[in-house]
């Protein structure tokens, strides 16, 4: 992996989601996103449901294997058809529900 890499907790999908925007618009795209669903309680000695979400973001070249992966040629960064690449790496890392990224796809694709 190469670049500059940055890891951030995410409390909600919604604090996720503006911060994300902002992300990707500076170049930095997401290299790997864990969530962690419940907290041990010491006060209760329960489990309480806790949904935060770690994301590390890489800001520097995508690695090769994941460009040979992808067959289709280089978009520029804040293209839509880059954009809606990037959207489709959240939709599969479960950031983004079916809805949300069909809703900003077709967002994306009209800008086209």
């Amino acid at each position: 992996m190469g670049g500059t890499v940055e890891v951030k907790k995410y409390k909600s999908e919604r604090e996720f989601e503006k911060d994300a925007e902002k992300m990707m618009k500076k170049g930095w795209h997401i290299e790997g996103q864990s969530t962690r669903t419940k907290k041990w309680s010491l006060a209760t000695g329960f489990f309480t449901n806790k949904g935060i979400t770690t994301i590390t973001w890489v800001k520097g070249p995508i690695p090769e294997a994941a460009q040979s992966a992808s067959q289709t040629p280089a978009a520029p960064q804040n293209s839509p058809a880059s954009l809606i690449q990037q959207l489709g790496q959240l939709h599969e890392a479960g950031v983004l529900t079916d809805a949300e990224f069909e809703a900003k796809k077709a967002q994306l694709l009209q800008r086209l």
